[in-house]
């Protein structure tokens, strides 16, 4: 389920490069395919819902389910991306150079997150869960200061409404697929550890200059940079 999302966020980015018709079908058939596991994972939740569980296998379970709903929702991201895509084909639309330039890091770093909480969802790797979140932090970075720059071309008269609308709406779903890895590898790491709270954690790694997020973040940074 996480492959197939993987795989249609990263070739609905492409898209946005050159567009083709058979990719575009075969990301909508992977979405098909990952809201019918969904299904039926979500099924099987509900028969171990009537079995006899402790406190901590129902906690468990119900965190499984939040992974399940946001792993999904990135399939559910991509065939928006595709979307835009497919409008910006339809309609001849071509993002500036510099639009073109801000999409592709942009993009390069939510296909690298997403790789990575996939990687963490296959091995269990909780050591590199803890590198979600540093990166997590560098695309909400880029989202903002690519807001930003797209205003300033908005007033400049460098980009026409319709071209915003659909640039907005790449930045949003983006941002949105990196929020999902980023709950996906709190929910492993608060099933690891059961005294482990979502916004202590978040906040400890942002504000208490925790060692590792600050040498991930840097990594990131340089990696991703404008």
């Amino acid at each position: 389920m996480v492959s197939l999302s993987q795989h249609g966020f990263k070739s609905a980015t492409k898209l946005l490069e050159s567009y083709d018709e058979q990719t575009a079908q075969s990301i909508r058939s992977s979405e098909d395919t990952v809201d019918a596991y969904e299904d039926k994972l979500s099924s099987y939740r509900v028969k171990l819902a009537s079995k006899s569980l402790s406190k901590d296998e129902s906690r468990d379970v119900a965190k499984l389910l939040h992974i399940i709903g946001d792993v999904e929702r990135i399939s559910d991201h991509s065939v928006n991306v595709l979307k835009a895509a497919e409008e910006m084909h339809q309609k001849k639309i071509v993002f500036s150079a510099d639009a073109q330039h801000e999409v592709a890091v942009l993009t390069d770093a939510v296909n690298a997150i997403i790789a990575l909480t996939a990687q963490v969802l296959q091995k269990n790797d909780l050591e590199l869960a803890k590198q979600i979140e540093p990166l997590e932090e560098i695309i909400d970075r880029l989202k903002m200061k690519i807001k930003n720059n797209h205003i300033e071309r908005l007033q400049q008269n460098l980009c026409t409404i319709e071209m915003g609308f659909i640039f907005a709406d790449l930045l949003a779903n983006c941002e949105r697929a990196s929020d999902h890895c980023s709950n996906i590898a709190v929910c492993l790491l608060e099933i690891a550890n059961d005294s482990l709270e979502t916004h202590e954690y978040l906040n400890h790694l942002r504000n208490d200059g925790d060692p590792q997020f600050t040498e991930n973040y840097q990594k990131y940074k340089e990696q991703f940079r404008l």
